[in-house]
C-alpha cells in the first residue's frame, strides 16, 4: 500500500468522523425519517411501524387522534370514474366534500377538483375558456355547462415518467399516488400533468378550529385549596394534558381546586380561553348546570387518513386527488360521489362487468381529456342526453 493510499484513507476517515459528528445533534425521530425507504418498498412489519409512528407525531402536533392506514390494493379491481356533463350543475359540493375528507388545507386554500363554466355552443370543450370564478349561487346559468376536473388516474401517468425520485407511482388498482415522505417538491410532475391536477403546497397548510371537550367540571362550595398548592394538584388531576405555561395561567387566573372532587375548578366570569403554544385552551361557565366546561380548540381534521392518501401533509410537498383511496379501498364510494346531489358521478370497477362505470362505458357516449396524448385517463366523461 502505498503512502498516497493510506493519506487518502485517513483523510477519508477523518471526513466521515467529522460528519458523523455533526449528524449526532440530528434526533432519533429525523434519522428514522430520513433512512425510510420508498411507502411500497416496506415489508409488512415496516409498514406497520412506520403508521405507527405516524401516528404519533400526528397526535403529537394536532393534538387529537388520527389513524393512519396502509391498505393495499383490492384484488382484481381497477377502479373508473365516470361524470355525465348532461346532469352537473356547477354546485362544487364536490369540491367542498373532497376538501373535507382528504384534510387539503384551508388557508392558502388547495382544491383537487376544480369545475369550469363554459358556454354551450358549436366551440364545445374548451378547457382555456372555462371560467371557474363562475358565481356559485347563480347555477345552473341558462346558456352554459359545467365540467368538474381532477386527477384523471392514467394508465399511462406522465407525473410518473418524471418524478426524479420515484415518488409518485400507480398502484394495482389504477390509483396513481405520491408518497409525500420522498416527495422532494421540485414540481416537475405538475409541469407534466396535463390536466394541472396537482397542487403544490407552498407554506404550512391550515385547517378549521374544532372545539374538543377535555372534561365536564362540577363546581364546588366546599373547602378550597390554597394558591400554592393548586398548581402540583392541577397537574395531578390533569394527567399531563395542559403544559406548565397553562397551569401557571390558570393560577394566574385565580382557578383553584378543592381536595374532594375529581376535576373541580372555580372561575370568575362566564368564559374566558388561554393560549399557548400555538393551542386554545377555551373555560366556559355554565350558570344551569354549575359546571365548568374546560375545552381545547384543535385542528378539524378528517382523523380517519390512509398512508398514500388524506393523511396530513407538510409544506413543499405535491398532492393530488386519489379517489379517496382512505374510502374505496373499503368499499365505499368517495366522497365527491357522495356529495353529487344529482347523480352526475359513477364510480366502480372497470373489471366487474355488472358494475355502474362498465354499463356507462358500454351504453353512453363517452369521452376523455386529451386523449390524444395517450395518458389513457380513468376517468370518462359522457352525456346521458342530448
Amino acid at each position: 500500500m502505498t503512502k498516497g493510499n493510506r493519506m487518502d484513507r485517513r483523510a477519508f476517515l477523518k471526513h466521515t468522523a467529522s460528519l458523523f459528528s455533526a449528524l449526532s445533534f440530528v434526533s432519533c425521530a429525523a434519522w428514522e425519517k430520513l433512512l425510510t425507504k420508498r411507502f411500497k418498498e416496506l415489508s409488512q412489519e415496516e409498514v406497520k411501524e412506520l403508521i405507527r409512528y405516524w401516528e404519533r407525531e400526528y397526535e403529537k402536533k394536532f393534538r387529537t387522534t388520527i389513524s393512519v392506514e396502509g391498505t393495499p390494493p383490492l384484488p382484481r379491481t381497477k377502479f373508473g370514474y365516470g361524470l355525465d356533463l348532461s346532469l352537473c350543475i356547477g354546485c362544487r359540493r364536490c369540491v367542498y366534500a373532497c376538501v373535507k375528507e382528504n384534510n387539503q388545507s384551508r388557508d392558502p386554500a388547495i382544491h383537487w377538483i376544480t369545475v369550469l363554466e363554459m358556454e354551450k355552443g358549436d366551440e364545445g370543450i374548451h378547457l382555456l375558456k372555462g371560467n371557474p370564478y363562475y358565481p356559485a349561487e347563480q347555477v345552473p346559468r341558462e346558456g352554459y355547462f359545467y365540467m368538474p376536473v381532477q386527477c384523471q388516474q392514467c394508465d399511462n401517468p406522465p407525473c410518473v415518467k418524471t418524478c426524479p425520485v420515484g415518488a409518485t407511482w400507480k398502484e394495482p388498482d389504477g390509483i396513481v399516488v405520491i408518497d409525500y415522505d420522498w416527495c422532494i417538491g421540485c414540481r416537475c410532475c405538475m409541469a407534466a400533468c396535463p390536466y394541472g391536477a396537482r397542487h403544490f403546497n407552498w407554506s404550512e397548510p391550515s385547517y378549521p378550529p374544532l372545539v374538543q371537550l377535555l372534561c365536564k367540571v362540577r363546581l364546588p362550595t366546599e373547602e378550597m385549596i390554597e394558591e400554592e398548592e393548586a398548581y402540583d394538584y392541577l397537574r395531578f388531576l390533569d394527567q399531563g394534558r395542559l403544559s406548565d405555561p397553562l397551569v401557571s395561567e390558570l393560577i394566574r387566573q385565580k382557578v383553584f381546586l378543592t381536595r374532594k372532587a375529581k376535576v373541580k375548578v372555580v372561575v370568575k366570569g362566564k368564559q374566558w380561553k388561554v393560549s399557548e403554544k400555538g393551542s386554545v385552551y377555551l373555560f366556559h361557565y355554565n350558570e344551569r348546570e354549575k359546571c365548568l366546561f374546560v375545552s381545547e380548540i384543535v385542528e378539524g381534521l378528517n382523523p380517519n387518513t390512509h398512508y398514500l392518501g388524506n393523511r396530513p401533509r407538510p409544506r413543499g410537498v405535491v398532492e393530488k386527488c386519489t379517489f379517496c383511496i382512505q374510502r374505496v379501498r373499503k368499499g365505499l364510494y368517495p366522497a365527491c360521489f357522495e356529495a353529487c346531489p344529482v347523480g352526475a358521478r359513477k364510480f366502480g370497477n372497470l373489471l366487474d362487468p355488472n358494475s355502474e362505470i362498465r354499463r356507462v362505458l358500454e351504453t353512453k357516449r363517452v369521452f376523455v381529456l386529451k386523449g390524444e396524448l395517450n395518458t389513457k385517463p380513468s376517468f370518462f366523461y359522457f352525456f346521458s342526453r342530448g
